[in-house]
């Protein structure tokens, strides 16, 4: 096992902390990934058997970055929380190929209910992006699996999941719990501090909830503000439907943020005339090969009509 790496004091609070169920706010560009990383080395250093230690990535890609990380080493399973169904499922004896080659991924929660003898419990969970769970997920992992030890990582303010039924309020619950110890890992170590500074103020004007609606004044501010966040969400879309890669295209939606546009064009609606609402999906929409990715996000569960954008789904 590698040696441990330097750590911040905030950080080290929380690598090596002992409460039993914790949950990490933890913004962006604050080390998250090593922490993650070095809670795992510190738990098997502390003597830990690898078997006893789950982490649950939010992509596989995470999830190799931190097996690497760690040398990795062998019994311990870092993956997404589809994986470790699948991985239960099968080791029980259960057949999940048909929901693999359907690329039904969910359905595997509903075959684990029905096979729970596949379930084991463990010593210590580990979830990251734990805001973007929804219940049958949280289900799965705090009361089937019934860690002994769980640390949620996550924060609440970025939950975008909500279309696949993933709410903050679950996170928010356990952070009220007396039973529950919550840390802070909010020391940005990426972004310059003018950039902080300006976001922060950003976050001030908007409230904390994001949800103020006295944020523009006209509706042309609005228009020009949902219309800038599309700007990146199409070219992220446009990319994975040229690589039919429905894999990360969940990711890359993610990436750029396409709750912040939903959310935008819902406080249009409210704020200002639904007349207006055509003529702003015009504008996003109406652009070459959109066809193709309306048809592409329809696959992806997103329900987006050619004369309007439905939000009742997705929020």
């Amino acid at each position: 096992m590698n040696e441990m790496v330097e750590l911040t004091e905030q950080q080290r609070a929380i690598v090596e902390a002992t409460e039993p169920y914790i949950v990490v706010v933890a913004t962006a560009a604050a080390g998250k990934t090593r922490c993650i990383t070095e809670r795992v080395r510190w738990l098997l250093n502390q003597g830990v058997p690898a078997e006893e230690i789950v982490t649950i990535t939010f992509t596989n890609a995470a999830a190799e970055e931190i097996s690497e990380r760690l040398g990795n080493p062998t019994g311990l399973f870092i993956g997404t929380i589809h994986s470790l169904a699948n991985y239960y499922l099968r080791a029980g004896g259960v057949d999940t190929s048909k929901i693999l080659n359907d690329e039904r991924f969910d359905d595997l929660f509903k075959l684990i209910k029905k096979n729970p003898e596949c379930v084991r419990q463990v010593s210590y969970l580990i979830v990251d992006e734990a805001q973007d769970s929804n219940p049958q997920q949280f289900e799965f992992l705090l009361d089937m699996i019934n860690p002994k030890n769980y640390m949620l990582m996550g924060d609440h303010r970025q939950s975008i999941y909500r279309f696949n039924g993933a709410t903050p309020d679950y996170i928010l619950n356990l952070m009220e719990s007396p039973e529950v110890t919550t840390y802070d890992l909010n020391e940005n170590y990426r972004n310059a501090p003018e950039i902080l500074a300006y976001a922060q103020q950003l976050i001030k004007t908007l409230g904390y909830d994001f949800r103020n609606t006295n944020i523009f004044n006209t509706f042309e501010e609005c228009k020009s503000s949902v219309l800038a966040v599309s700007d990146s969400i199409i070219s992220a879309l446009h990319r994975a439907v040229n690589d039919d890669d429905k894999q990360n295209a969940m990711a890359a939606i993610n990436e750029n943020r396409l709750h912040r546009f939903f959310n935008l064009m819902e406080r249009m609606n409210n704020r200002y005339n639904e007349n207006y609402k055509y003529e702003l999906s015009e504008g996003i929409i109406n652009r070459p090969s959109d066809d193709a990715i309306m048809s592409f996000l329809g696959e992806l569960g997103l329900n987006i009509e050619d004369d309007s954008v439905e939000t009742n789904e997705l929020m």
